[in-house]
């Protein structure tokens, strides 16, 4: 009896730790994917006013 709840209670361990685990991996991975996508829209915004400055009739140079 004893030695089944020495196993149940290193059994439930180990399934702890691997939630733990996997808890943080996704974790992480959300981490990422927002980095990723602030990083994306951070391009796009300086992509569309790059391309407005360019457009923009007051910005255009003049060679003589």
């Amino acid at each position: 009896m004893e030695r089944e709840k020495q196993e149940l209670i290193h059994v439930t361990d180990e399934d702890s730790k691997r939630l733990e685990d996997s808890k943080n991996a996704t974790i992480r991975f959300e981490e990422q994917r927002a980095i990723e996508q602030v990083r994306q829209q951070v391009f796009c915004l300086a992509l569309e006013r790059a391309s407005e400055a360019l457009n923009n009739p007051k910005n255009k140079l003049y060679f003589h």
